[in-house]
């Protein structure tokens, strides 16, 4: 899979766009199921759904459940409606809310919008995901000046071709970081095949 850096930058500047423009929304919490989710020392997990998140939640035993222990203090709070979608996950740090996502679909793309508990914007990244049917073929996280995009290809009912890439085009080293793999399924599992990042390119 080839990288296209003009596609990345679009993205980039829809996404940030988009997110000037939504709104929060308190939703109706009468008819959600909730679920919960431990965080398990980790920052990013559990936002996505691409096989890299799955495989990290399955590494780290990052199951989903109707029941929270009570001395938890760090987790995500789902919010489904009655036909099981997404609309709301919660972020708790130390007991507390640190900032929640509202679900926005446009066609076949899934956006989670960072807001703080009162409903104004918070500083962080804005998660996307694009599904073809079931499958989901391109997944990323954006900040005002970043992206960390993956996209998976399905060579077959077994195997899928990933990339992933950091990229911070104002930066003094633009890729921070690249990957590509295979992920298999049945049981999940990933071989990296090439990996490189900004450290092996600094001026010696």
């Amino acid at each position: 899979m080839e990288i296209d850096y003009n596609y990345l930058n679009s993205l980039l500047t829809e996404v940030n766009e988009l997110r000037k423009q939504i709104k929060f929304c308190e939703i109706d919490i009468t008819d959600c199921s909730i679920s919960y989710m431990p965080k398990k020392k980790t920052s990013f997990v559990g936002f996505k759904e691409g096989y890299s998140d799955i495989l990290d939640r399955n590494e780290k035993g990052m199951k989903e459940s109707d029941k929270l222990r009570s001395t938890s203090k760090n987790y995500l709070r789902f919010f489904k409606d009655k036909a099981g979608k997404l609309v709301q996950v919660d972020n708790y740090c130390n007991g507390r809310i640190d900032c929640l996502f509202q679900v926005r679909w446009f066609g076949n793309v899934r956006y989670l919008f960072p807001f703080s508990a009162d409903g104004t914007h918070y500083p962080t990244y804005t998660y996307v995901t694009i599904y073809d049917a079931d499958h989901v073929v391109e997944e990323y996280m954006i900040n005002s000046g970043q992206i960390i995009y993956e996209a998976y290809s399905y060579k077959s009912d077994q195997d899928i071709d990933y990339i992933r890439i950091d990229y911070v085009p104002g930066g003094n080293y633009p890729v921070r970081g690249i990957r590509k793999g295979v992920f298999s399924l049945k049981p999940l599992a990933y071989k990296e095949q090439y990996y490189d990042d900004w450290l092996n390119h600094r001026d010696n």
